[in-house]
């Protein structure tokens, strides 16, 4: 499945918002070129960072008047997506940990296919 990763909401979902992460980033204060620009490099680092490739985008929201980052990332069909170079990884129940040699089995006949 794909889901949305909210960047500026902590694991407790206290709103924190990203403008203090963005302007220690760009050194200045933000403006919408350094939203766009942080936005723009971190689609491409997430992007280049999984295998095969998921076309992933983002968004910013106001919330509580604070600034949140949605990053989007949709249902694919070429099932397990890896971190390049890394383990594949499965969500359940709220964590995050390795896959297992028959999930990896289970997604690889599910698709007819196999990328690392």
């Amino acid at each position: 499945r794909g889901g949305t990763i909210f960047l500026g909401v902590r694991d407790d979902t206290t709103l924190e918002g990203v403008q203090g992460a963005m302007a220690r980033w760009a050194g200045s204060s933000v403006d919408d070129a350094v939203r766009a620009r942080y936005a723009g490099l971190l689609r491409q680092a997430l992007m280049e960072a999984v295998s095969p490739l998921v076309p992933i985008t983002t968004e910013y929201v106001l919330l509580e008047g604070l600034t949140v980052l949605l990053v989007r990332v949709p249902s694919g069909p070429l099932r397990p997506y890896t971190r390049t170079g890394g383990p594949c990884l499965v969500r359940a129940a709220g964590s995050t940990r390795h896959a297992t040699p028959a999930e990896l089995t289970r997604l690889a006949s599910r698709n007819h296919r196999f990328m690392r």
